[in-house]
């Protein structure tokens, strides 16, 4: 089997490792536009692990790249495969801590793989004009949602609460409880003028049903859409004006890229993941949004 690879062309190439749900994929095609308009890298898209893994963290739920059908301004480049196992093989690149904002990778000065995860809000802040024209949603994301839609619209003060259940159930992403919650609804209620109304998206309903039940606030269950159609969810999130996200990448971008309301208040877990190597919530923090205790 001949192995080869233009050595001229990879000179200027960078590659980025695309996987997980739809929220990591934003992630790191986001990373992809900070890294091409800081280095004037071609920036290329390695999609591989969904031709052999394309697994929840349990291995349970099915992972689709559904990044370009969400979304109308993508603009893959894929590379061969040759390029693929070089890069990764002999210029792979990992970061020495996933949530520390590196601005060398924003300023490549040779070929890399960037695998792993950059977990810091400064990476997509420093390309936010070129994200924001990136994730315009496609129309049939919105006219599958047309009910909610309206109903978030005719709102006076709606606010977006997200409960990220399933694989991360058991596992060190598994930091929130439901004080994390009431604390978030008791701010933003004594905040917000005239009264919220809380949307509360979640992919474990039941749980959320009984951990907001006797809360004196009013809620929407928004559970039209199921693990194969968060976009769905995703999108009603951004129309709605205030927010309170789990430690999810789902609703973080939910609440960044709204722009519903000028003065938006997002509420946030001040701890991003547990286990043996934690991350704190202030990797991820946007400037003006709010961080709440999480034990």
């Amino acid at each position: 089997m001949s192995f080869s690879i233009d050595v001229a062309a990879i000179q200027r190439m960078a590659l980025v490792k695309v996987d997980g749900g739809l929220g990591s994929q934003m992630w790191q095609y986001a990373l992809s536009l900070a890294v091409g308009k800081g280095s004037s890298f071609t920036v290329k898209h390695d999609l591989s692990w969904f031709r052999h893994y394309a697994k929840d963290i349990r291995g349970v739920e099915n992972r689709f790249f559904i990044l370009n059908s969400v979304f109308t301004n993508i603009n893959l480049r894929l590379p061969s495969e040759n390029e693929r196992l070089f890069f990764h093989i002999a210029l792979n690149r990992y970061p020495d801590s996933i949530c520390n904002f590196d601005p060398d990778i924003l300023a490549l000065k040779q070929p890399t793989y960037l695998g792993g995860y950059y977990v810091n809000a400064q990476y997509v802040t420093s390309a936010e004009k070129e994200i924001r024209e990136a994730y315009v949603f496609a129309p049939a994301v919105e006219e599958s949602n047309l009910d909610m839609l309206q109903a978030i619209h005719a709102a006076p003060m709606p606010v977006a609460v997200h409960v990220r259940r399933g694989d991360y159930i058991g596992s060190m992403h598994e930091v929130l409880t439901p004080r994390y919650f009431e604390r978030a609804f008791k701010i933003l209620a004594a905040a917000l003028q005239p009264k919220p109304t809380f949307f509360v998206f979640s992919n474990g309903m039941e749980w959320t049903k009984k951990a907001f039940a006797g809360l004196p606030y009013d809620f929407v269950y928004v559970d039209a859409n199921d693990n194969d159609n968060v976009a769905g969810d995703l999108f009603l999130m951004t129309q709605c004006k205030h927010f309170i996200i789990s430690n999810s990448s789902l609703s973080w971008w939910g609440a960044w890229l709204s722009q519903r309301a000028e003065n938006k208040t997002v509420i946030m877990p001040s701890k991003w993941r547990g286990g043996k190597s934690p991350i704190p919530g202030e990797c991820m923090r946007v400037e003006g949004w709010h961080m709440c205790p999480v034990e």
